[in-house]
């Protein structure tokens, strides 16, 4: 094999390489980039929420800051 095939051998090596990690990493094991794993508190400026059920809620029967039990229901 001349000098000259060497490095161009190399750098088909090395972008096999990367391109097998890329594939591996995106695709075998199942985790995009877009997956955040965390622990703690998570504080968020806007929460979406959705009913099961339609309708209006007319009271809402605690504070900002109240602790609510599973068993109360605070709507109205």
């Amino acid at each position: 094999m001349g000098k000259s095939k060497i490095p161009a051998l190399i750098v088909l090596l090395l972008l096999m390489t990367i391109a097998f990690y890329l594939l591996y990493e995106n695709h075998i094991t199942g985790q995009k980039a877009s997956h955040i794993e965390a622990t703690g508190t998570i504080e968020a400026s806007v929460v979406n929420l959705n009913a099961k059920l339609p309708g209006t809620i007319s009271y809402l029967s605690v504070n900002n800051g109240d602790t609510v039990l599973p068993s109360r229901i605070p709507l109205g």
